[in-house]
């Protein structure tokens, strides 16, 4: 008789008496067995009761309640404390753990989040099938929450979490499958997304490239948004098979974030400068908007057509050169499509205040926001506020920016992402200062009602500012 897991899977049971059955009307000896063990007919029910048995129940339906049952009775600080190890709120899950040391051995999950390859080893001999089981209170399988743990940041327990991922890849668990939730990533994105400057991942990284798990675009757009700098891109480009168009969107993405390291090395493994991305742009148009002179020029520069020629001016600061081109042709800037417009807010992330002044001077629209699907709705004064560009945030409020203007992703005001801001502390603008950005926008008239500076939250504004706030009797009582 089999045993039960302790968070056995109401899916995965009914996937094995399907198996069963169609094991069984194929002529297969081992599964007829099985059923005639319990006098089962050769019928889903049948087979559905042959392994209800073998699990120690005494019918389908009692083997259904009891599964039930004992997901329902997985502890909610359990499930809180997994998925925390698997995200930005890793602070907390250490702060639980350290609370109630007991979380350590509250069941699998945990056992995988934090490398304790002894305890996995142990339960994958005993339940083999715990390889492939998701987990109910997260819904990923074991192995894209090892892959995503960011318990790796103790370098104590990163290679015990590195030999949890080789323990359930020999045990069988899929090294290509989606994950559960509205991500649905694949083990590689998992480890390429919490990669960081320790490195401390890596061998988990190599490790699935060495099992065979493909490099995806994906995966390529997954490394730019980790904080670990572009040590892990390289990784996957040397990793990576398959024709350039494999880099494109993460050329297009390096290039409007301006991320010019990875710009190179996305470059130096073939990608094309030309190569149309979704919406028809290519990362060289891309780049004229993106607000950073150098990124055309790593780029060989822009295009020739008048719009390409005035863009190109305005992101290398060549005012007469700008002015020229409008005076040339009075339609030029009303020609500009909605992206093109966007340039000012680019201009204004990253502190470029020739930029933004200039496009302010020639008409661009101070409301111009970014757009698209992928975008946020971000005002220049969005941009500017989280980036800590207070000369910048200065200019467009002298200019009229609309303090309540809010994005369409966040529905958040300036000042919200000026906090969120502080505390992420981007380096996107030159020499940031989110007190004085936040110091702006409050003498301008920003409101704080309904922004909440609850600990736990994972987007907290910096002490600094905080201090800034507690002295401004803005928020609330200091923290113990």
């Amino acid at each position: 008789m089999s045993v039960l897991p302790e968070h056995p899977d109401l899916d995965q049971a009914r996937r094995q008496a399907k198996e069963l059955l169609h094991a069984a009307q194929s002529g297969d000896a081992g599964a007829l067995a099985r059923l005639a063990a319990v006098s089962a007919p050769l019928t889903l029910a049948g087979a559905q009761l042959a392994l209800a048995r073998e699990l120690g129940q005494a019918s389908w339906a009692a083997l259904v309640r009891e599964i039930e049952a004992r997901n329902a009775r997985i502890p909610e600080n359990v499930v809180r404390f997994v998925r925390s190890s698997v995200n930005l709120q890793i602070g907390v899950a250490a702060r639980m753990l350290h609370e109630n040391p007991a979380l350590a051995e509250s069941g699998f999950p945990a056992a995988v989040v934090l490398g304790d390859a002894a305890r996995v080893g142990a339960e994958l001999r005993r339940d083999p099938g715990a390889a492939t089981r998701v987990d109910p209170g997260s819904g990923w399988t074991a192995l894209h929450l090892a892959c995503a743990s960011r318990f790796h940041l103790d370098p104590a327990r990163a290679p015990g979490i590195a030999e949890v991922a080789r323990l359930l890849l020999d045990a069988g668990a899929d090294i290509d499958g989606r994950s559960g939730g509205r991500r649905c990533w694949r083990p590689l994105e998992c480890a390429v997304t919490s990669a960081n400057s320790s490195r401390n991942n890596e061998p988990i990284i190599r490790l699935l490239l060495d099992r065979g798990a493909p490099v995806r675009s994906e995966t390529l757009l997954a490394s730019l948004y980790a904080a670990g700098g572009t040590w892990c891109l390289e990784v996957l480009t040397k990793a990576a098979t398959g024709a350039p168009e494999l880099f494109t969107d993460a050329l297009l993405e390096a290039v409007a974030g301006a991320d010019l390291d990875a710009v190179a090395i996305l470059l130096g493994a073939g990608a094309d400068a030309d190569a149309a991305g979704p919406d028809g742009r290519s990362a060289r148009r891309r780049a004229l908007t993106a607000g950073v002179a150098a990124t055309v020029e790593l780029l060989g520069g822009g295009g020739d057509d008048p719009v390409d020629r005035l863009l190109d001016a305005i992101v290398s600061g060549d005012g007469d050169a700008a002015r020229g081109l409008a005076a040339a042709d009075p339609g030029l800037v009303d020609r500009l499509e909605p992206a093109d417009r966007a340039a000012l807010v680019a201009a204004a992330e990253h502190g470029n205040l020739a930029s933004v002044g200039l496009m302010l001077e020639l008409g661009f629209p101070i409301e111009a926001c970014r757009e698209g699907t992928d975008n946020d709705g971000a005002t220049a004064l969005h941009a500017a506020s989280w980036a800590g560009s207070a000369e910048t945030v200065a200019l467009l409020l002298d200019q009229g920016a609309d303090l309540s203007a809010r994005d369409t992703r966040w529905h958040s005001q300036p000042l919200e992402w000026a906090l969120v801001g502080s505390g992420e502390a981007p380096d996107s603008a030159p020499a940031p200062d989110w007190v004085t950005t936040v110091t702006l926008l409050l003498d301008a008239g920003a409101s704080l009602d309904g922004i909440t500076f609850n600990p736990d939250e994972p987007k907290r504004p910096s002490a600094p500012v905080l201090d800034l706030l507690h002295s401004r009797g803005l928020a609330g009582e200091r923290e113990p």
